[in-house]
């Protein structure tokens, strides 16, 4: 997992995300969410607000998901080259 910053989702969106949506949010006696309701009377900035944050994490997480299979591709070829000079043995 990256350590930059930017890129620790929770971390940066998660309170905002919380603070604009939470007034919509039913739970049960157990604490469990049960329900979103409609948040149709959301502010035109809260709204934006969301949805930017929505999108930096869904940013995020494509790039995270591209290098994860970078590095998995690495690793396969490593794997190769390993089993085939094990195989000359």
């Amino acid at each position: 997992e990256y350590k930059v910053p930017e890129m620790q989702s929770y971390d940066n969106y998660f309170s905002e995300i919380n603070s604009i949506l939470s007034p919509y949010m039913e739970f049960s006696d157990d604490g469990d969410l049960i329900l979103i309701n409609s948040p149709d009377n959301l502010t035109e900035y809260d709204k934006r607000k969301v949805l930017s944050y929505l999108w930096k994490i869904k940013s995020n997480r494509v790039f995270k998901l591209g290098r994860y299979e970078t590095i998995t591709q690495v690793m396969k070829k490593v794997n190769e080259g390993i089993n085939t000079e094990l195989d000359k043995s």
